[in-house]
């Protein structure tokens, strides 16, 4: 068992290596989906297997060439006799099928063992930490894919003198449980297909692997094509449900979204089938979609500052006189990232990556003390404890306190987005690589220009002037950010009606949370596989958040962000979706959505759908910059769609209070009293939530005539 995690934390220390690679080649990324292959280069490949897995790949490489729209993102792993990354991500297509397809190609010469499991956990260099994004197609959210072609003869990987031979024997236990830990932390976030190839394949194993992920299939060596256009199937969903907005049509709608709208010149059976699945399964995918990007609660109380007694979060620290925890912390600092149950107790992650509570001056007992060693990681990432400063894509107005302030990072989530402290007191999570983006960067400590910075903000807060402030430190931020929402109760009388707004700790909007950070490996022996931890002591991690999008709304930029908990603390809207669709989408759909309609349906289901039709248009015409509703706008009618199918108007009152909340912001959510119920209506996501009961429908609005 020791040897087996000795071999864990020696991939996932070359994981970690990988992953800054990617990140740092970056430049050379498309906008499209990201698509990791895994390649079985071993001696039992030979032959067939190899000329079968070469045809594969380029039968996908070849679809992704002819719809360059897409932009799909290609890496590449291979394993035998060595296991490595081929090619980190790029839309170099020709590039990637030279290193595999030349007529004497060292990369791919067939030889050694197969140590698959040592492949999944390279892979994780290729699909965490900021190294991959995720693509987003109207509503879908497209997670990196991970493409297998092998012969399923696993070796023992943790056994440097295995053999090919090993491959024929029946794996034990201990090599499954070691390949299944880390097949099922990555099929929680990422779909894995696997195609059986070489003579023989295990094809049983294959399936469960691909079982072990949502939307994960078993393929055939014939389905490389199909696969080759994953992306276009979601995008012909979308126009398909924007055009109709019903998710069963016949096949000759299909047929004409996908040839008159999409102008899709040659396609099969197969992808309407494909796109009429994914039509029908719409509402079921976007919910199992939503919870896995819930994850834990970003606001939980183990990363809240509660008490002004206790030194705020980002403090750095070391075990103090009173310390009985042996050696948690490796002798090092950690950094204070959340308030504990009582005053006097503090949550403690270490710089090796294990989080506690500790004493603080509770009942006189120090467990730690603060202390000024602040962090800089040699690998360059956001890691807890590092001093960072605004990025290159920073959208998010003057949340920080204003251009050239120090924040500290306080948590580090696992898909490349961070949460940092300003030094004003406000609290917000950030884009480090996700979607290829850097709301911040890691500023050297030791750098004078930091140095100085950061003791003029602790001068200015030994002054108090900037001690929780809702007020920016060099400009006003007044009346840009709201900290609390305002319920809207409505109470009948029998003579009259009145409205009555209270305070609320609502939040306006909801967290919506990226991937959970719990990442742990397990021992091979433990049948619950929990998630890898980039934050425990093997690897570091970063973690993302993500926001649904509206079917009425396709912002092309950043929002400011909302406050949310108190009125310093931001739950940015980390959604861009101004590539989510290929191509100039304006003029996809201005030149071909009314001709589609005119040609293919008669006057009287014509008229019946123009509304349709003009809604459609609007939305994706719509850009961020005008998303603020005018007058016109507050008479929009409001309907929620109830659990029959039925969509129902909403009193004329609470249609009335919506559209006015929506005039003070357009992104802003109200709480309703509504049959008895209390619901928070999320109108740019088109959401209804019940607050009891948290079920959610779907609402819509139309103009009023």
């Amino acid at each position: 068992m020791d040897l087996i995690n000795h071999y864990k934390a020696m991939w996932l220390e070359q994981a970690k290596s990988d992953a800054r690679k990617h990140i740092s080649l970056r430049h050379q990324k498309g906008g499209g989906a990201c698509n990791l292959f895994i390649l079985d280069i071993s001696e039992s490949m030979e032959g067939e297997g190899i000329r079968s897995l070469k045809r594969g790949v380029i039968d996908i490489l070849d679809e992704y060439s002819k719809h360059p729209a897409l932009d799909e993102n290609v890496a590449v792993i291979i394993f035998g006799e060595e296991t490595k990354f081929l090619h980190y991500y790029s839309n170099d297509y020709a590039a990637i099928k030279h290193s595999i397809d030349t007529p004497i190609s060292e990369n791919l010469e067939c030889s050694g063992p197969s140590p698959l499991t040592a492949a999944f956990f390279l892979a994780i260099g290729g699909l965490f930490n900021g190294s991959a994004h995720t693509q987003i197609v109207e509503e879908f959210h497209l997670d990196a894919r991970v493409v297998v072609f092998t012969d399923g003869r696993l070796t023992d990987f943790s056994n440097e003198n295995a053999t090919e031979q090993d491959g024929y024997c029946i794996p034990n236990n201990i090599m499954l449980a070691a390949l299944f830990s880390v097949v099922r932390n990555i099929g929680q976030d990422h779909p894995i297909y696997c195609f059986p190839v070489g003579n023989n394949p295990d094809r049983a194993l294959l399936s469960a692997i691909s079982a072990e992920s949502f939307d994960g299939r078993l393929l055939e060596i014939n389905k490389a094509r199909w696969f080759g256009r994953c992306s276009l199937h979601y995008i012909g969903a979308s126009v398909c449900f924007k055009v109709t907005n019903q998710s069963r049509v016949g096949r000759e709608v299909l047929r004409n979204v996908v040839e008159t709208v999409m102008s899709w010149k040659s396609y099969e059976e197969d992808d309407l089938d494909t796109i009429d699945e994914i039509l029908y399964n719409k509402r079921r995918i976007l919910a199992i979609q939503e919870k896995k990007r819930e994850g834990p609660n970003p606001n939980d109380d183990n990363f809240k500052e509660k008490y002004s007694t206790a030194p705020k979060l980002g403090t750095r620290v070391r075990r103090g006189p009173d310390w009985t925890n042996d050696d948690q912390d490796s002798e090092g600092p950690g950094t204070i990232v959340g308030h504990g149950d009582s005053d006097g107790l503090v949550y403690i992650q270490w710089d090796n990556g294990i989080r506690s509570q500790y004493g603080y001056g509770y009942k006189g007992i120090y467990d730690v003390v603060v202390c000024e060693e602040p962090r800089y990681p040699e690998d360059g990432l956001a890691a807890v404890g590092c001093f960072v400063r605004r990025g290159p894509d920073w959208k998010w107005g003057d949340q920080d306190g204003g251009a050239g302030s120090i924040g500290t990072v306080y948590r580090a989530m696992d898909n490349a987005t961070v949460y940092v402290r300003w030094p004003c007191g406000r609290k917000g999570n950030y884009r480090f690589g996700y979607d290829g983006k850097f709301d911040i960067d890691v500023c050297d400590p030791f750098s004078p220009t930091v140095i100085k910075a950061v003791t003029e903000q602790e001068a200015l807060q030994n002054l108090g002037s900037i001690e929780n402030s809702s007020n920016d430190i060099k400009g006003n931020f007044k009346g840009v950010y709201e900290g609390k929402e305002q319920i809207i109760v409505q109470k009948k009388d029998s003579d009259e009606q009145t409205t009555r707004r209270i305070n609320s700790e609502e939040n306006d909007i909801e967290t919506d949370c990226g991937f959970p950070d719990n990442f742990t490996p397990i021992d091979a022996d433990d049948e619950k596989c929990g998630r890898l931890n980039f934050c425990s002591a093997v690897i570091s991690s970063c973690s993302g958040v993500e926001d649904l999008s509206s079917d009425n709304d396709y912002p092309d930029k950043h929002s400011e962000g909302t406050a949310c908990e108190c009125s310093n603390v931001y739950e940015n809207n980390l959604l861009v979706t101004k590539n989510s669709f290929p191509g100039n989408i304006n003029s996809l759909f201005k030149n071909n959505l009314t001709s589609f309609w005119h040609k293919e349906y008669p006057n009287s289901i014509h008229e019946n759908l123009q509304d349709i039709r003009e809604e459609t248009w609007n939305t994706f015409s719509r850009e961020s910059d005008n998303l603020e509703m005018n007058d016109s706008d507050i008479n929009r009618s409001w309907q929620w769609l109830d659990s029959t199918g039925a969509w129902i108007d909403y009193p004329e009152h609470l249609n009335s209070l919506i559209n006015q909340r929506l005039l003070q912001r357009p992104n802003a959510s109200v709480v309703i009293a509504y049959n008895n119920q209390s619901y928070r209506v999320v109108p740019h996501k088109l959401l209804q939530i019940n607050l009891e009961s948290k079920e959610k429908h779907t609402i819509r609005w139309k103009k009023i005539k």
